[in-house]
C-alpha cells in the first residue's frame, strides 16, 4: 500500500461510467478516450554540478482531458513515462542541450488544476476524467526511481519495459536527472541566450486512443549567473499541448514549422530558417528536426542543390544521451557532394543502437550556400524498416544562384565555370568574400588551406577575432580562450569565462585540500547546498536524521511530514532530515523507512541520528534546524 499523507487524503468516490465533454484547457481540445497533457511545469531544482555538467528537475501536472480514464497502473507498463529536456535559442539556432531519463508513474491524485471540472476515478490507479496529478521536481529527479529512454520500445504506442532492466550504479548527482553542460549554459558564452524546459508524457492507453501528438508542453526559463549551481527559474508561463520546438517560432515568427506524421503513428515537426548573411550573397540554411514520437526514427536528412550551388560550413548538432543509456553518440557524417547536402548515422542493419534521431529529441542541420532561398524538398530515411522507407517535405532550400557578386554582369557561377578563382568551391567568387586581415587572400581560403585558424567554425579566423577584440586570448597562444573552454583544451574551473592559467582563483580553500572553493564547487568534489559559495563541508548546519518535522525526536509525525512535504508541497527549513535513506532524494521511500524503523524493527536512519552532526555529501539543503545547537 502507497502512503500519501494524512494531510492529503484521497477522495475515493464510486466511478459508475461516469464520461464527460472534451476538455481545452488552453492549446486545443482533448480527445475520445484518455488523453493526457502537460497541464503545468513547476518548481525546477537546481541540484549543482559534477564533471563539468549540471543537473536539474521540474515539477510536473499531468491533466487528462478526454473522455476516458488514464491508467496510472505503478506495477506494470500502464502508466505514464516522463522525460524532461531543455532548449537553447541563440544566434538564430534552436538545439536540445539535455535529456533526463524517464520517471515513472506510480499513482495519481484527482485534483483539478486544468480547470477541467474533475470526475474523480475512485482509485489511486487511474487518473479521472478532467483530473489531474502533480509529481514535485524532487519525485521527478529522485535518482532512484528513474529508468532510461531506450526502453521505450514503441513511443508511437506508450509500449516500454517495466519494470527498468538498464540500472547502472549512480556515479554523481547528475546521473538520469535533467543534465547539461556547462558551456551551453555559461552566460559568458551564451550571450542573449533564451533558454526552454519541456515535459513530455509517454503512456500506452493515450497513445492507442490517438491522443498522443499534445503530450509535451514547454516553459521559457533563465538562468542564474552563479557558476556553482547557474540555478534555472521559470521567465514564462507553460505554454500547454506545445512541444518545445514551438519556443523557435513563438520567439521568431520568420521561423517556419511543419508536422510530419510517419505513417506508422509517429509525428516528426521539422522547424526551418533561412537568413542572408550580411551583404555577402551568402545565405545560412538552419533546420531542426523535432522527433516527438516516432518509433521508427529517422537515419539520414537530404536536400537537393540546383548545378553549381554548393553547401559549405556544413553542421550537425544533437542532444547527448547519459548515463548508461546505450545509444551511440557519434555524430552523422556530413556530405556536400554535387547535387546534395546530406546527413546520415549508421541504419540499424549496422547498429542497433546507432544514433538515430530517436523520440523526444532534437537533432540540427545547417549549411551555407551562395543562393537564395527557393522551393526545395528535404527527405527522411527513416532507421526502422518498413513502408514508406523514407519521407519527403517541403521546404526552402537553396534555389539557382542568381549572384554577380563583382557587378560585371556575369554569374559567378559562370564565371567559376571559366576559371575565375573559388577556392573553396562554394559558388562566391574570392574576390567577393571577406578577408578580414586585408592580405588578399579570403579568409575562407585561407582556413581551408590551414593557414589560418577558426576553431568556432564561424568562417572567421581566429587571429581576426582575437586582433579586433572579439574574444579574448588571454595567455596569448593564439586560440580564443572560449575555443580552449569548449573543446577542454583549457580549464575554466568556475566558469567565469576566464581561463584558470590567465585568472588564478583567489579566495578561501575552507576544507585545506589546496583546491579553491570555486573549484571544489565547480567539479562536483563538494557542495553547497544554501548556495552561499561554500563547500557544505565547512558550514553545514548539524542535524538529526529522521526527524522531518524538526521537534528534536523521531516518531510518527515525521514521516507524515515527509509526505506532507512530497505530495502537499509544504516547504521545510532544512531538507537533510527527511533524508532517510540518504540517497540524496526525498521520495516515499524515506517516509516508509521511518515508519520501518519505528514500527517493523528496520533499521534506523543513518548517521548523524540519534546524536546531532552535518552530512557535508549531501546536496539537500538546510538553512535552520533548531534542535541542535
Amino acid at each position: 500500500m502507497i502512503v500519501r499523507s494524512s494531510f492529503f487524503a484521497l477522495v475515493i468516490v464510486a466511478w459508475c461510467g461516469v464520461s464527460s465533454a472534451q476538455c481545452d484547457p488552453g492549446g486545443g481540445m482533448g480527445g475520445m478516450g484518455p488523453d493526457a497533457v502537460v497541464g503545468d511545469l513547476t518548481s525546477p531544482i537546481s541540484y549543482g554540478s559534477a564533471g563539468g555538467y549540471y543537473a536539474y528537475s521540474l515539477g510536473t501536472v499531468c491533466c487528462n482531458i478526454g473522455t476516458g480514464l488514464l491508467d496510472w497502473i505503478a506495477s506494470t507498463n500502464d502508466h505514464p513515462v516522463i522525460a524532461q529536456n531543455m532548449y537553447r535559442l541563440r544566434d538564430g539556432r534552436f538545439e536540445q542541450i539535455g535529456m533526463s531519463w524517464l520517471k515513472h508513474g506510480f499513482g495519481a491524485l484527482q485534483q483539478n488544476a486544468c480547470g477541467c471540472g474533475c470526475t474523480p476515478s475512485g482509485a489511486f490507479n487511474r487518473l479521472g476524467i478532467g483530473c489531474s496529478d502533480p509529481y514535485t521536481a524532487s519525485t521527478n529527479g529522485n535518482q532512484g526511481g528513474l529508468g532510461p529512454r531506450s526502453e521505450v520500445i514503441d513511443p508511437a504506442n506508450g509500449t516500454f519495459i517495466y519494470p527498468p532492466i538498464i540500472q547502472p550504479v549512480i556515479q554523481n548527482l547528475t546521473w538520469r536527472r535533467l543534465k547539461v553542460h556547462g558551456p551551453d549554459l555559461d552566460p559568458a558564452l551564451n550571450s542573449g541566450a533564451l533558454y526552454f524546459a519541456e515535459v513530455q508524457y509517454i503512456t500506452p492507453d493515450d497513445a492507442v486512443a490517438g491522443n498522443a501528438h499534445n503530450n509535451a508542453s514547454y516553459r521559457p526559463i533563465s538562468i542564474s549567473p552563479d557558476p556553482t549551481s547557474f540555478s534555472i527559474s521559470f521567465a514564462g508561463p507553460t505554454q500547454r499541448q506545445q512541444p518545445g520546438i514551438q519556443a523557435w517560432q513563438d520567439a521568431d515568427p520568420s521561423v517556419s514549422l511543419v508536422d510530419i506524421p510517419d505513417g506508422a503513428g509517429g509525428l516528426f515537426i521539422l522547424g526551418s530558417k533561412v537568413t542572408p548573411i550580411g551583404s555577402t550573397g551568402l545565405y545560412g540554411y538552419e533546420y531542426a528536426l523535432y522527433n516527438m514520437n516516432s518509433t521508427r526514427a529517422a537515419q539520414s536528412v537530404e536536400i537537393p542543390l540546383p548545378p553549381g550551388v554548393v553547401a559549405m560550413n556544413l553542421g550537425f548538432h544533437d542532444a547527448q544521451y547519459h548515463s548508461g543509456d546505450p545509444f551511440s553518440s557519434v555524430d552523422w557524417a556530413m556530405s556536400n557532394a554535387t547535387g546534395t547536402a546530406a546527413w546520415s548515422t549508421e541504419t540499424a542493419a549496422q547498429n542497433p543502437d546507432a544514433n538515430a534521431l530517436r523520440w523526444g529529441s532534437i537533432y540540427n542541420y545547417r549549411f551555407v550556400a551562395a543562393a537564395p532561398p527557393g522551393p526545395s524538398t528535404m527527405t527522411i530515411g527513416l532507421f526502422e524498416s518498413g513502408t514508406p522507407a523514407s519521407l519527403t517535405v517541403a521546404v526552402d532550400g537553396p534555389g539557382d544562384s542568381v549572384l554577380d557578386c563583382n557587378g560585371n554582369g556575369t554569374l559567378d557561377i559562370d564565371e567559376i565555370a571559366s576559371g575565375a578563382p573559388d577556392c573553396d568551391e562554394n559558388g562566391l567568387l574570392d574576390e567577393c568574400q571577406a578577408d578580414c586581415d586585408g592580405d588578399g587572400a579570403a579568409d575562407s581560403c585561407e582556413i581551408l588551406a590551414g593557414t589560418e585558424t577558426d576553431c568556432d567554425l564561424d568562417g572567421i579566423p581566429d587571429g581576426c577575432q582575437i586582433a579586433s577584440g572579439a574574444v579574448d586570448d588571454c595567455d596569448g597562444d593564439g586560440v580564443p580562450d572560449p575555443c580552449q573552454i569548449a573543446f577542454g583544451t583549457g580549464t575554466d574551473c568556475d566558469l567565469d569565462g576566464v581561463l584558470d592559467a590567465c585568472n588564478p582563483i583567489a579566495g578561501d580553500d575552507c576544507n585545506g585540500n589546496g583546491v579553491a572553493d570555486a573549484c571544489d564547487l565547480a567539479s562536483g568534489s563538494s557542495f553547497d547546498a544554501d548556495g552561499d559559495g561554500i563547500p557544505n563541508e565547512c558550514d553545514t548546519i548539524p542535524f538529526v536524521r529522521g526527524d522531518a518535522n524538526a521537534d528534536g525526536t523521531v516518531d510518527l509525525a515525521d514521516p507524515i511530514r515527509v509526505f506532507d512535504y512530497i505530495f502537499g508541497g509544504i516547504p521545510v527549513a532544512c531538507q537533510l532530515p527527511l533524508d532517510a535513506n540518504t540517497d540524496t532524494a526525498i521520495d516515499v521511500a524515506d517516509g516508509v523507512w521511518i515508519l520501518t524503523h519505528l514500527f517493523a524493527g528496520g533499521p534506523p536512519p543513518s548517521a548523524p541520528y540519534p546524536g546531532c552532526g552535518p552530512d557535508p555529501a549531501s546536496p539537500l539543503s538546510c538553512v535552520e534546524y533548531a534542535p541542535c545547537p
